[in-house]
């Protein structure tokens, strides 16, 4: 990304959609360590993957991100 990075691009997004899953996806092994922040909705993909992995973890995104909230 040659004007934003992933990471601050991140960042933007979630400050205005606080709840906004993010997948970062990277052929960096490093990248998992430091570029991704620290959230809960932040999941990371180590390149290289399969088309059928990608589908699958936005599946489990989407489905975590669908669950009912349990109230206090």
């Amino acid at each position: 990304m040659p004007k934003l990075g992933g990471t601050a691009a991140a960042a933007k997004l979630t400050a205005c959609f606080a709840d906004l899953p993010i997948l970062f996806t990277s052929g960096y092994s490093q990248d998992s360590e430091n570029g991704a922040p620290a959230s809960t909705n932040a999941h990371y993909l180590q390149k290289p993957h399969s088309p059928t992995t990608l589908g699958r973890m936005v599946r489990e995104i989407l489905d975590q991100t669908n669950k009912p909230k349990e109230r206090s």
